[in-house]
């Protein structure tokens, strides 16, 4: 069933799946991550293979057991599984194809893959970023991805540098306040 035609009230919110939005990675460009996002990246498929997809799946043949189930529901049940699969599948290759980079290895001069930036705006306004792999990047939180243009501005400046990030509204002078890496491993 194309799902331009179902509506909201044919899933039953207690088995809702959340698929995560693909990040997208420029072709032939690896895929680095840091300790931390790996981990949660292989946190995040074990908890969807092992505990999500066993529990939707019993609930899907009590369901169909107990002859409660209509056939629209039995479709959106399937289609619930179906993108269940397809997360823990891309999960899986992502979690396969990653490079994991150590924030604490790299050299702290410049501004690298893992590291938080700490600029100032043309008005003042500080500003702090890690930059770190496209699985792991989320704005909102001030980690960005590394491949985005906010990040390519960044990436090999020092403090006292200035430099021009080229966004999508407007280009953006930063001065680079401060530039940390973290001081223990994590794995």
């Amino acid at each position: 069933m194309n799902k331009a035609f179902t509506k909201e009230s044919d899933f039953d919110p207690g088995l809702e799946v959340s698929v995560r939005p693909r990040n997208v990675l420029p072709a032939g460009v690896r895929n680095y991550i840091t300790p931390s996002g790996a981990r949660r990246l292989r946190q995040e498929l074990a908890m969807l293979a092992e505990v999500e997809r066993p529990r939707l799946a019993a609930e899907l043949s009590r369901r169909v057991e107990a002859g409660r189930q209509e056939e629209a529901e039995h479709r959106a049940d399937q289609h619930r599984l179906r993108e269940l699969d397809e997360q823990i599948r891309w999960l899986g290759e992502r979690v396969a194809g990653f490079e994991v980079i150590d924030p604490a290895q790299q050299d702290g001069d410049r501004a690298r893959f893992g590291a938080t930036v700490t600029v100032m705006d043309a008005a003042g306004e500080e500003r702090v970023y890690t930059i770190v792999g496209v699985d792991e990047a989320d704005a909102s939180e001030g980690r960005i991805s590394w491949v985005s243009p906010l990040a390519k501005a960044l990436l090999s400046a020092r403090a006292g540098d200035e430099v021009v990030a080229h966004l999508p509204r407007d280009d953006a002078v930063l001065e680079i306040v401060s530039i940390d890496y973290p001081q223990t491993v994590d794995s």
